[in-house]
């Protein structure tokens, strides 16, 4: 496309008559810009701007419309934060950065060494500015372009002490168009890109701790969605917040130089990454670096690893909050989570209560590579890190003796771990885990194996019961008689446990589950009713404990009330097999 731009340009050239050079622009001087509405606070494509400053690398162009409905005082103060961001850049940010990551395009597209920056008022919620890589290009190669080397910062951030830094992330974009010329054609590694802008700010110094800083902009973005995917990038404000704080943790763990490496890779995105370790002679790949940084953020903690922790102060305090899932802390229990991820997301799942052993079935999509780090943490609160060793059709096993007394919580941290390249709009993949409780007492001393011979029997014996049982009550060919043997809670889906409580709530009368629903999914309908039916039979289910309302958990008590009652009533509850 170059080429064949060369070889137009110079046709157009001989027949026009047209000076090799470009006349650099003149103060005051109005241009036509194409702008991107989706990030146009009025979603213009196109608007007028003036050049209100000129600097030896830099125009500022600001958009006329908003220039004019401006005090003049307002005026003096927008061009004196133009003064301060040009000192900047002038300063710090150009040769800070271009040292590190290298030059732009010189004299560039439009034959000038000065770099442009349009001014214009952006849609609220967007951060800073954009770059718009059409510039980079001809009009004949891209209608659109403004041929210009250029970046566009929002009217109302110059005022702002972030201004320096959305500048700097800017740049960046700029720089990385020229180094990566080789890759423009690539799609779905603007995650890589965004990320070595995001660390801009901070090799330039302009993060200090305790300070309103663009770092402490991004955590805070970060620990509201920090399952957001790392790889995906959607322009949400998420999407910022992750890229920001995984790049900050492999300029801690790699240092600046590699964050250079993977500029003048010459590949980019994950295959960028195991460039440069392979060149640095490191045994790890970015499945090491994702899945080191994926406990990093839930520990923190140096003493279990360098790997497992920030040296920048801004995060010393970062530590994501897990899903907490708790246990019955009565008897034996168990829980099914089902869920769905993406590629390259972190998810970090607590598991506390219960007592006695406890065991945790994964099970992931057999589609996909999951990597399944756990934490297990004992009474001083310390950790011990380990992985689910997962089959090829992902799923792992763990069991955790003596839960509840020597060790008091599991944290999981499954990831998937498959994509390489072309995030855009990649589906999710399910998982899911069941965690259950057994008391350790009636193992000891037992051959397990043997145990487990015995409970297959036990459970072939019960199920022969109950199929006698179903033919003398007249039952179908698909129905399952109902026990309530093992206790339920919310979150359980898909069971016949479930289905065989929602079928006996449904007989308690409409005051304790109206809606009926025999749906084998333990959600906020069975919850309520559960909760309704505790406190309806209060005496006998919640005085025990001494509770006066219900709790929705389906425990000892629970179990028992329904036994009762199924047995005075001489009722069978009887479930159909399959469906929902």
């Amino acid at each position: 496309m170059r080429y064949t731009f060369a070889v137009i340009a110079f046709i157009g050239l001989c027949v026009l008559g047209a000076p090799l050079g470009a006349a650099a622009d003149s103060l005051e001087q109005q241009v036509a810009f194409t702008v991107n509405p989706a990030f146009d606070a009025k979603e213009r494509d196109t608007l007028l701007a003036s050049l209100r400053k000129i600097t030896d690398q830099l125009y500022f162009y600001v958009e006329d419309e908003w220039w004019g409905l401006l005090t003049t005082a307002e005026r003096q103060r927008a061009l004196s934060n133009l003064d301060e961001l040009a000192l900047r850049f002038e300063n710090e940010i150009y040769p800070g950065l271009t040292s590190r990551f290298g030059p732009e395009e010189r004299p560039g597209i439009d034959n000038d060494l000065r770099i442009t920056i349009l001014i214009h008022r952006m849609k609220g919620g967007l951060e800073g500015g954009y770059v718009n890589r059409a510039d980079f290009y001809t009009k004949f190669e891209s209608p659109k372009s403004n041929e210009r080397e250029m970046l566009y910062l929002g009217a109302q951030e110059i005022s702002s002490p972030l201004a320096k830094s959305y500048l700097a992330h800017e740049l960046t974009h700029v720089l990385y168009f020229s180094q990566k010329k080789a890759q423009r054609e690539l799609q779905g590694d603007t995650w890589f890109e965004e990320g070595l802008a995001e660390v801009a700010s901070t090799l330039l110094g302009y993060d200090n701790p305790g300070e309103n800083s663009y770092s402490a902009l991004r955590l805070e973005q970060f620990v509201r969605d920090p399952q957001n995917p790392l790889a995906e990038w959607q322009n949400l404000l998420a999407d910022y917040g992750v890229a920001h704080v995984f790049f900050q943790y492999v300029k801690d763990q790699y240092g600046p130089e590699f964050l250079a490496e993977l500029m003048h890779s010459h590949q980019t995105g994950i295959a960028a990454f195991n460039d440069v370790l392979a060149k640095r002679q490191r045994t790890e790949t970015f499945h090491d670096i994702f899945t080191n940084w994926s406990i990093a953020v839930f520990l923190n903690d140096c003493s279990y690893g360098t790997q497992y922790c920030f040296s920048n102060p801004n995060f010393k305090n970062l530590r994501v909050v897990p899903r907490t899932n708790f246990l019955s802390p009565f008897g034996e229990s168990q829980l099914t989570v089902s869920l769905q991820t993406k590629n390259w997301a972190g998810n970090w799942h607590r598991i506390s209560g219960g007592k006695g052993e406890l065991q945790i079935v994964f099970d992931g999509n057999p589609g996909v590579r999951f990597v399944v780090p756990y934490l297990i943490q004992g009474q001083n609160n310390g950790y011990s890190l380990g992985f689910f060793d997962l089959s090829s059709e992902q799923l792992g096993t763990l069991r955790v003796p003596e839960f509840g007394d020597k060790h008091t919580a599991l944290v999981i941290l499954p990831s998937i771990q498959q994509q390489t390249s072309g995030f855009e709009n990649s589906p999710s993949s399910f998982f899911s885990w069941t965690v259950s409780t057994t008391s350790e007492n009636d193992v000891t001393n037992t051959d397990q194996a043997s145990l487990l011979q015995q409970i297959a029997q036990l459970q072939a014996q019960v199920q022969a019961l109950q199929e006698e049982l179903r033919l003398l009550r007249g039952g179908g060919e698909n129905q399952t008689a109902c026990s309530f043997n093992e206790n339920l809670s919310y979150g359980t889906r898909n069971q016949n446990g479930v289905k065989c409580l929602q079928e006996f709530l449904s007989r308690q009368g409409l005051d304790v589950y109206p809606e009926g629903l025999v749906t084998g999914n333990f959600l906020s309908l069975t919850r309520e009713a559960v909760i309704r039916f505790q406190e309806k039979h209060a005496t006998d289910i919640l005085a025990p404990y001494g509770l006066n309302k219900g709790t929705g958990l389906v425990g000892q008590t629970t179990r028992k009330k329904i036994n009762e009652l199924l047995q005075s009533q001489d009722i069978i509850l009887t479930i159909s097999q399959g469906g929902v």
